[in-house]
């Protein structure tokens, strides 16, 4: 701080020599302001609290909510000087740390030798308590990697690429003291277990050979973050503070270290929070709160928690359909029901004489496919039908890219989310009853053996 102050007494030498109506003034933190008060300087000194609410009133509720933020973690700007923080934040490395994970040219000559190993992890909370984490490379080549506790894991999350390295028989697991292992003695049996369960609950009864058992590894970085938006709820002992600890619905994820400057807001709420980094002197990764979704146990908050776990959807709004989407669609009411046009039936074949039935349960409404059958005087012919729902959706369209960003509709006990509009799912491309309905189809010539002699695929 001396040199800084040094600097300050030079700019005002040289500002009095030229204009008298300059002032330098030397901002600094609270603690180095009380210091500098001492020594009598030639220059004004303010802390920077006092000059963000002089000069700029407009920023003070902004400049305490920083201070507050500080405060709470490990950078506190308050009562802190530079070069304490600085050595404050050395010692927690060495403390408090992960192991470093290795250089990218470390990775690939350990994946050109054969003594690194590189796969898709999936991870789960042992033995039911979220502290005990192990991870599960699948492979079929080879033996499956079982990486048992969170010092093994090295911040890897489930889904990500990562790089392991193979343990011997002897070998240990290090990490800082703050890493939380806690339970972690028996990780590997208790990995091995849950491996030899999921097994049998696949139908696989055989005892493993001892060239299958699993070998133990530990993850040396991470090629590829498999990160998503998660769903959480507030740690249940979070009382005041901006920095709080963030419990994912899936008890596979770690905790999630969050800013929030409101903890009452989303108490007893789920909310969603995103990943942004995880340093390797730091416990739990670093994120931040995203939106909230409802207080838990709300019907609407449950169903999005839902949807976006299962990255479905960010909410059950942004499954609506766009107005540019609702455009495109065909007529059809009550009073005006959609009828194919003389243009619509040119190059179809006309099977509305044929019996043709669904196989969907009654009071289904999407019903898009169909079967008929019927005797020939050859022997039989079979039909498998579905609604032409491209007659109405062009490629490029804003409801063919609605639909191709769904993949699918979504069924949940009380409702659904369409993958088209529901004027098509439900009604226009609905192969109903009593009306004329469009249709691609596959009919299939057979003789009284049931031997197919012909088929024809075409639009109907």
């Amino acid at each position: 701080m001396r040199a800084v102050l040094r600097a300050a007494r030079w700019y005002q030498h040289h500002v009095d020599a030229q204009r008298r109506d300059l002032q330098v003034v030397l901002l600094t933190t609270r603690k180095d302001y009380e210091a500098l008060q001492t020594t009598g300087p030639d220059v004004q000194v303010w802390q920077l609290e006092d000059y963000v609410d002089a000069w700029h009133p407009e920023l003070v509720e902004h400049y305490h909510s920083v201070e507050q933020a500080t405060v709470d973690g490990d950078m506190d700007i308050t009562t802190l000087t530079a070069a304490e923080h600085a050595q404050a934040r050395l010692q927690a490395c060495t403390q408090n740390s992960y192991t470093a994970h290795y250089s990218a040219s470390d990775i690939a000559e350990g994946l050109r030798s054969g003594t690194l190993v590189r796969g898709k992890i999936r991870l789960r909370a042992g033995g039911g308590a979220r502290g005990v984490a192990q991870g599960i490379i699948e492979r079929t080549d080879a033996p499956d990697i079982v990486i048992g506790g969170r010092a093994a894991l090295n911040r890897a999350c489930t889904g990500d690429v990562v790089v392991v390295k193979l343990l011997g028989a002897g070998d240990k697991v290090q990490a800082g003291a703050g890493v939380d292992d806690a339970g972690d003695g028996s990780g590997d049996e208790d990995a091995e277990e849950t491996l030899a369960v999921e097994q049998i609950d696949a139908g696989d009864e055989t005892p493993m050979g001892a060239a299958e058992q699993p070998v133990q590894g530990v993850v040396v970085g991470v090629a590829e973050r498999k990160w998503r938006p998660y769903v959480a709820t507030l740690q249940a002992d979070e009382a005041g503070g901006m920095r709080h600890l963030a419990v994912p619905v899936d008890a596979s994820v770690p905790k999630i270290r969050i800013h929030y400057p409101d903890v009452r807001a989303i108490a007893d709420s789920y909310f969603v929070v995103a990943i942004d980094g995880w340093p390797a002197d730091s416990q739990y990764p670093q994120g931040h709160f995203v939106r909230a979704l409802g207080p838990i146990g709300t019907l609407d908050a449950e169903i999005d928690t839902i949807l976006v776990e299962r990255q479905i959807a960010v909410s059950q709004s942004a499954l609506g359909f766009s107005a540019a989407s609702l455009r495109e669609m065909p007529d059809d009411s009550a009073e005006r029901p959609w009828t194919p046009s003389a243009h619509d039936l040119q190059g179809r074949r006309d099977l509305r004489d044929t019996l043709v039935f669904s196989i969907d349960p009654k009071g289904s409404q999407d019903i898009d496919d169909a079967v008929s059958m019927r005797r020939t005087g050859q022997g039989f012919e079979l039909g498998v039908h579905i609604a032409d729902v491209t007659q109405f959706v062009r490629p490029g369209s804003a409801t063919d890219e609605a639909a191709r960003e769904r993949g699918t509709t979504v069924y949940l006990a009380d409702r659904r989310f369409n993958m088209i509009p529901e004027v098509l799912s439900e009604r226009v491309c609905s192969l109903r009853g009593s009306c004329d309905r469009l249709a691609v189809s596959v009919i299939w010539n057979m003789d009284a053996d049931y031997n197919v002699t012909g088929t024809w695929f075409g639009r109907t």
